[in-house]
């Protein structure tokens, strides 16, 4: 007599989230508290950095300032601004660009000029232009030598092939600004994300400063990495506003009820809150001292 064996449907297993993937590759998440006036991340002097907000703009080239002139100056494990959505890495959308998707993701260009009509106020309050974006510097490289190329040549020289503008995607064919970005995204994975470049020093550190949903964005393009361990790198989570750009909207306000005097220019209100915003970085970012791990002894040693 034949036997009636029971079954079940399986039950399909929930995907990690980004953050659990991360997590279990040995990756590492602080969230800093903004409300705490402590220092809350104390920096060895080898810790790699890569300051990130969301268009490279503001926040993070603060962070920038404040970390080059916490160590005095000393670049050499300090990377350029990153922005996540119109920063130079087309994550979003690298391939398979069609005329309803190529959108989707724009990078905005160099940030470090007068054309940007914010960079004057940073200038007004630290004295010193913003950094370029991070690949920036490789894309103007890029252009400059095939620029010369086609000047041997004689011809004109081709439309920019990054960034692009809307009405660029008119004139250049979708299959030139896929392979493009395609290179770029490639680019990042070998200098920004890739974890051979986290193991090639096995005991260095790499630490993200990352704001806002720019966190969930961060994981998701680590996680695009699918070999490799994250035992060496770290994610602080800075929960601030871009104040900057709040003061460029509304510094007609700003004047009115902090009652400044009626001649204070739009210039001067964007400085001062990029001024606020660098001392609160300051306040939670510090050197690791002994001194310092001493009187903050529940902060991130980094």
């Amino acid at each position: 007599m034949a036997t009636t064996v029971a079954t079940t449907a399986a039950t399909p297993l929930t995907p990690p989230t980004p953050m659990e993937t991360f997590l279990a590759r040995g990756g590492q998440l602080h969230q800093v508290d903004p409300s705490k006036k402590e220092a809350q991340v104390l920096l060895s002097p080898d810790t790699v950095l890569y300051p990130c907000c969301l268009q490279a703009s503001n926040r993070s080239q603060v962070l920038y300032k404040v970390l080059q002139d916490m160590r005095e100056g000393n670049i050499s494990c300090l990377n350029l601004p990153h922005g996540f959505e119109t920063g130079y890495d087309p994550w979003k959308r690298y391939e398979g660009l069609t005329p309803d998707n190529w959108f989707e993701y724009l990078c905005d260009g160099a940030v470090n000029t007068d054309a940007d009509p914010i960079h004057p106020c940073f200038k007004q309050a630290f004295g010193v232009p913003k950094r370029p974006k991070f690949g920036q510097p490789y894309v103007e490289a890029k252009q400059k030598f095939e620029k010369n190329q086609y000047a041997q040549q004689k011809q004109p020289a081709p439309p920019l092939w990054f960034p692009l503008n809307r009405d660029d995607f008119c004139i250049i064919p979708l299959t030139t600004i896929e392979q493009n970005r395609k290179m770029m995204y490639q680019f990042f994975n070998l200098d920004f994300y890739g974890p051979a470049l986290f193991e090639k020093n096995p005991t260095r550190r790499h630490l993200f400063f990352a704001f806002d949903r720019g966190v969930d964005m961060l994981l998701n393009r680590l996680n695009q990495m699918k070999d490799g361990s994250f035992k060496q790198v770290t994610i602080v989570s800075m929960p601030y506003d871009d104040e900057a750009s709040k003061a460029m909207k509304c510094y007609k306000d700003i004047v009115k009820t902090q009652n400044l005097p009626p001649t204070t220019t739009r210039t001067e209100v964007v400085a001062t809150a990029y001024r606020r915003v660098y001392h609160q970085f300051q306040d939670v970012i510090r050197l690791n001292t002994t001194e310092n791990r001493r009187l903050f002894p529940t902060a991130l040693v980094v």
